[in-house]
């Protein structure tokens, strides 16, 4: 028998009950249609819970193992593939990327290096050439498009997110670098051997647990988009003015390609694409497989057996490498090593935190303070620059934790 919308599943350790409750509010009154929730520390899962629906009709109950599209979060898995290799090469971050890839000159990039690609500080935040969803099945195309690219600021000056940039420069690098696609490197490195079922390029055959996404755009979203635009002040508000405005950075930045872009997110369910490595949007996982790296990042590198990287590694993971106003998210935030390192309202209220959220609430989060691995799915989207529903989770976790010793 399907399981009414409000139903929680699974299970919490004892004293994480107010976690189960807020989510089951977010299924009740939130506005979550089908999600899953997990926080796991050192191989064991303190919060196991999952509910809803996975098609609008609700005739299809959420499973514990039904995987979602985690947009930017997908970030967090490229992320963790280049900090990996980066300390098994000992890439130095100081180096300019055209010593990997001698033709991405030109236009004032010469002097871009590896720490400005993964700071988000490389001088550019958008391509001017249009790509299409079939260009991006085309290296050479992609290539030849970041080549001609010109910078609008002076690398390592102006921080503004590459929501896209990111995600088609690291892969060419990467491959560059090892001979290995990210995607590849990801699977048999960290998710086979950490028994994760995040995946970076998913086949065809193996995409029958990945809910559809439900993309935001009903009327009370967009009555609430508006009143965020005219108050001014809040995070919401900034961004989506940016946004609104032709030819802003923050336009710009998610504009291209179009296919991809706001007005095409169901593009995303399109088997296809699910199976294409675009490593700034189409990972998928579910929540079980987002906490289980992350917890071993937030374990000094090691769990389930397996050793990603030394636990001096990790540390370098701690500080911030930049933080101030991004041009195009036009909020306070900051990265490092590709990871993003948010406000401590937010998600974590310790600094040394770090992970990714992507685009409708999904999150990837590690917490070295707490050993802490956080991952969350859903598949209705959000329309806030951070999901307060995925903030109130967050919350809750931590309220729990400074109640309990575990």
């Amino acid at each position: 028998m399907p399981h009414p919308s409000d139903t929680v599943l699974g299970e919490v350790a004892s004293g994480f009950e107010p976690v189960r409750d807020v989510f089951a509010w977010n299924l009740r009154r939130g506005g979550e249609l089908g999600a899953s929730l997990c926080v796991e520390r050192d191989g064991v899962r303190l919060v196991d819970i999952w509910g809803g629906w996975i098609d609008p009709e609700r005739t299809r109950p959420w499973e514990v193992g039904t995987r979602s599209i985690l947009f930017s979060a997908t970030k967090g898995l490229a992320a963790t593939a280049f900090f990996i290799l980066s300390q098994r090469e000992g890439l130095d971050h100081d180096r300019p990327i055209q010593d990997f890839w001698p033709e991405f000159r030109g236009g004032g990039k010469e002097s871009i290096t590896i720490a400005h690609l993964l700071s988000h500080r490389t001088g550019f935040c958008s391509i001017d050439t249009p790509l299409s969803l079939e260009d991006l099945k085309n290296r050479e195309v992609i290539c030849r498009a970041l080549e001609r690219q010109e910078c609008i600021w002076k690398p390592g000056t102006v921080q503004a997110y590459g929501a896209v940039t990111l995600g088609l420069i690291l892969p060419e690098l990467f491959l560059r670098v090892t001979g290995e696609t990210v995607g590849r490197f990801f699977l048999s490195e960290v998710a086979l051997p950490l028994g994760s079922d995040a995946r970076l390029g998913l086949p065809i055959e193996e995409q029958g647990d990945v809910s559809p996404v439900q993309p935001f755009g009903g009327f009370w979203d967009w009555l609430d988009i508006l009143g965020h635009v005219l108050r001014p002040g809040t995070n919401d508000g900034r961004f989506f003015r940016g946004f609104l405005r032709p030819g802003s950075p923050s336009r710009k930045a998610l504009g291209n390609p179009r296919e991809l872009g706001k007005g095409y997110l169901e593009n995303f369910n399109r088997p296809e694409v699910r199976a294409m490595e675009i490593a700034w949007a189409g990972g998928v996982a579910s929540a079980r497989g987002m906490a289980r790296f992350y917890s071993v990042l937030a374990s000094g590198g090691s769990g389930q057996g397996v050793r990603l990287v030394d636990p001096e590694a990790i540390e370098k993971l701690y500080p911030r490498d930049s933080w101030e106003i991004d041009e195009v998210l036009r909020k306070s935030i900051g990265y490092t090593h590709g990871f993003v390192k948010e406000d401590e309202l937010l998600f974590s209220p310790n600094t040394e935190s770090f992970g990714h959220p992507g685009a409708g609430g999904t999150l990837g989060w590690a917490d070295p303070v707490n050993r802490l691995g956080i991952g969350y799915v859903m598949n209705r989207m959000d329309h806030h620059l951070r999901s307060p529903r995925a903030i109130r989770l967050c919350h809750s976790i931590y309220s729990c934790l400074k109640k309990i010793s575990i």
